[in-house]
């Protein structure tokens, strides 16, 4: 119901980006949202912090003739004297942005996501989420602050049916969709990739966190195993707890 050639919409990441030389290096799938979105609404312009463009994560690349990019730093954020300054002027910076625009959708979790959906939510600017991290606190539980920002966005996009099931006491229009990634699960023909009479090996990117799903492939190769279904190895790459 968005839809419509006048509409503008602010995008405000929970992460950073780079802006060199004409461009903006983002991930690659947020480039392809972005342009994707530019072809329903009128504008699209990004809120984020600056960094350096030696990150490889920032894979995608927007002409800045495309997308309004509107930095939210004051200096570099290496030291806390520093990222205190940053998020001070990203707090200040926010409300003017919002209040300029139509929609805004925002990527949660995160210190920046929240201000920016507490200013839409107190300008009454209509907001959306894409939650694709946890913001629990360490008993498990949503903060009341996270509370009174869920029950105020217009819908929320989320990445596994478990976000779907914790949010969905929050409002009716929430969506349980995979990541942002070209790769879709009916891509993959499991049935012909997994054969019987050879070893398959598989490979885990990513970081060591039971809310990646890495303890679900331990089990899963654990009954392949037990039953002696199939032979597979599985070789992980990452960090974490």
């Amino acid at each position: 119901n968005m839809s419509s050639n006048g509409i503008k919409i602010l995008i405000v990441l929970n992460h950073s980006v780079a802006i060199s030389n004409g461009e903006i290096r983002l991930e690659f799938a947020e480039a392809t949202l972005i342009r994707e979105t530019l072809k329903h609404v009128g504008a699209v312009a990004l809120a984020a912090f600056c960094e350096d463009s030696g990150n490889p994560i920032l894979a995608g690349v927007l002409d800045a003739s495309e997308c309004s990019m509107y930095p939210l730093e004051v200096t570099r954020h290496r030291n806390i004297v520093q990222k205190c300054a940053n998020y001070l002027s990203a707090a200040l910076r926010l409300p003017f942005l919002i209040a300029r625009h139509d929609v805004v959708y925002i990527f949660c979790p995160g210190y920046v996501p929240f201000m920016a959906a507490m200013w839409a939510k107190l300008l009454r600017v209509r907001f959306g989420l894409y939650v694709r991290g946890t913001w629990l606190n360490k008993n498990g539980r949503t903060p009341k602050w996270w509370e009174w920002v869920f029950r105020g966005s217009e819908f929320m996009i989320v990445t596994g049916e478990a976000f779907r099931r914790l949010l969905a006491q929050y409002g009716p229009r929430i969506l349980n969709e995979v990541p942002l990634t070209e790769l879709r699960p009916q891509d993959v023909n499991a049935a012909s990739v997994l054969t019987r009479g050879r070893a398959q090996r598989l490979l885990y990117a990513g970081r060591l966190t039971k809310s990646k799903g890495i303890l679900d492939i331990i089990r899963a190769l654990a009954d392949l195993h037990r039953t002696g279904s199939l032979n597979v190895t599985l070789t992980i790459a990452g960090g974490g707890s």
